[in-house]
């Protein structure tokens, strides 16, 4: 059983294959479960098994990913600090090879981390920003 059906939501299908999750108090239960001292991470409960870890690096990838075709490259940024630890641990074991740079912005005191990833079967599955 995965999260979304032991917390009993609901999938609706939209336009261009699209899928929204549609439940009361979902947002509450995403903090709760994604949030800890006010950054994102992933529970390692979640990452008992290499397809689990598989899936949530294509998840972070179509959430905050771009995919250059010609180099075979993704693109991935993110300001947790939690989330790129992680995925620095975990997408090798996936079969990533990764680099990571950590940026300092202007006008902020949140980091900016880039990170690149490099995969030659790689896809990015039910992206939204695709048109079809």
């Amino acid at each position: 059983m995965n999260l979304c059906e032991k917390l009993n939501f609901k999938f609706i299908k939209e336009k261009s294959n699209r899928f929204v999750i549609d439940s009361d108090g979902i947002g509450k239960t995403f903090c709760e479960t994604f949030y800890k001292d006010n950054e994102k991470y992933i529970n390692l409960n979640y990452t008992n098994n290499i397809i689990k870890c598989h899936s949530i690096i294509q998840g972070l990838i179509n959430s905050d990913g771009t995919k250059y075709n010609k180099k075979k490259t993704i693109y991935f940024t993110n300001t947790s600090n939690s989330i790129i630890k992680w995925i620095n641990i975990y997408a090798p074991l996936c079969g990533y090879a990764i680099t990571t740079k950590e940026i300092n912005r202007e006008n902020t005191r949140k980091k900016l981390y880039k990170t690149y990833l490099l995969d030659t079967h790689y896809t990015l599955n039910n992206d939204s920003r695709k048109k079809a």
